[in-house]
């Protein structure tokens, strides 16, 4: 295995960040399919909505439309994107959709809040972690939604406007929530943060190893060059090459094979050189052959 250097690490890491901030591109127009999306359900809903949630929809997804655009037109004709964008968005994006929810909650009731489909964002949004981010900030990221959701939570709770009924069944059927149910949330959002952080993981050190390959496989190349130049040089002077070949099957143990050039002294005719092997001992593990052409 290759160890890499100060320079091939510094290699890497910039070859990170150039695709990092290629997949922050990407993501940046994604977040803009999905806010049409948003717009379109938002329409859909509104016959059949309160006034006072069209106006949260309206607010929230005006803001969110602003700061994609916005963002397009500040950062993406630059060469690189800034480096604190992406968690940005990541935090922007939470925080967004936990007031969406929080607004829900305030403008009509905490418990249709808690089963609007919109909580399934959360989701979605730590689906896009491994794509654009590092494995600290997947992590803190998240951390984060946990955290929000946590939170929300227990604001609605304390609010003392939640109403919440241990069965599931009866949740499903009243103008309640289940603490399994919102139990079972938070641990499922915990467990897609670990699933995207390991992934995000799992891929900085898929690069590495594809980094590490290729740096061996230039050294191999560079090796090779140089043996067939050195072969090349000797068989031009008319000298016999020999190059060491490492053989290693286990049972089987080689010795070392002579070369004795006969002839060619005083007749005339150039040497002609023969071979002859020796097997080791099997006590013995002579595992150099060496090869004359």
């Amino acid at each position: 295995m290759v160890t890499l250097g100060r320079s091939d690490l510094d290699h890497q890491q910039r070859l990170l960040a150039t695709e990092r901030d290629r997949a922050e591109r990407l993501l940046n127009a994604v977040r803009l399919v999905v806010l049409v999306l948003l717009v379109g359900a938002a329409l859909a809903y509104a016959p059949q909505l309160p006034r006072a949630l069209n106006i949260v929809n309206a607010s929230l997804l005006a803001i969110m439309l602003s700061w994609t655009l916005g963002q397009h037109r500040l950062f993406f004709q630059r060469e690189r994107l800034p480096p604190w964008l992406s968690v940005t968005n990541s935090i922007v994006e939470i925080t967004a959709l936990t007031a969406l929810v929080a607004a829900y909650g305030v403008a009509y009731s905490p418990d249709l809040a808690l089963k609007a489909p919109i909580v399934a964002a959360y989701f979605i949004i730590l689906a896009a972690l491994p794509v654009a981010s590092t494995t600290r900030m997947a992590a803190w990221v998240s951390a984060l939604v946990v955290l929000e959701y946590a939170t929300l939570l227990m604001a609605f709770l304390a609010s003392g406007r939640l109403v919440t009924v241990l069965s599931p069944v009866a949740a499903s059927s009243s103008g309640a929530v289940s603490p399994l149910d919102e139990g079972a949330k938070i641990l499922l959002l915990a467990g897609a943060g670990a699933v995207a952080t390991y992934a995000t993981h799992w891929q900085e050190r898929l690069s590495r190893r594809v980094s590490e390959a290729a740096r061996e496989s230039e050294q191999l190349q560079a090796r090779l060059g140089a043996g067939s130049a050195a072969d090349l040089g000797g068989e031009a002077r008319g000298q016999p090459t020999i190059a060491p070949i490492h053989f290693h099957r286990p049972g089987v143990h080689f010795g070392r094979l002579e070369e004795r050039p006969q002839g060619g002294l005083g007749d005339g005719r150039p040497p002609v050189h023969h071979h002859q092997a020796h097997i080791a001992p099997p006590g013995q593990d002579q595992r150099l052959v060496w090869v004359g052409r």
